[in-house]
């Protein structure tokens, strides 16, 4: 199976905001700008049909009376966009000191040859 690409990341993120109906207009993420376009103009339908495929995504009829073609999120979807908008770990750590934060992201081989260098100079 192959990975997700950039596309179908702005589409979850797309449909997360709000479905998309045939007709109507949408946002999608041009440039780090959220701009909305009309269903015929999007280029991406790819994207979201590989959702589809994967099951983040499905598509259903709007009524029976319209029958326009919706695309919207799935509960895994919404599931997997939430889990894409929650902040680090480490981010969340408030309480956390500087000093153990900074400790954390270190390598650990970095620790150790301060560790080997400063045992040297001592000697």
């Amino acid at each position: 199976m192959e990975r997700l690409a950039r596309d179908h990341f702005i589409a979850m993120r797309s449909l997360a905001k709000s479905r998309w109906v045939q007709g109507q207009k949408f946002e999608w993420k041009f440039n780090r700008q959220w701009r909305a376009v009309t269903y015929s103009e999007v280029p991406w339908l790819d994207a979201v049909y590989r959702l589809i495929e994967v099951g983040l995504a499905e598509q259903v009829e709007c009524c029976p009376a319209c029958k326009r073609v919706v695309f919207q999120l799935t509960e895994s979807g919404r599931a997997m966009v939430a889990r894409m908008n929650d902040a680090p770990v480490c981010a969340r750590a408030d309480d956390a000191s500087p000093e153990a934060t900074k400790a954390q992201h270190t390598p650990s081989w970095i620790n150790r040859m301060g560790q080997v260098l400063t045992a040297r100079l001592r000697s």
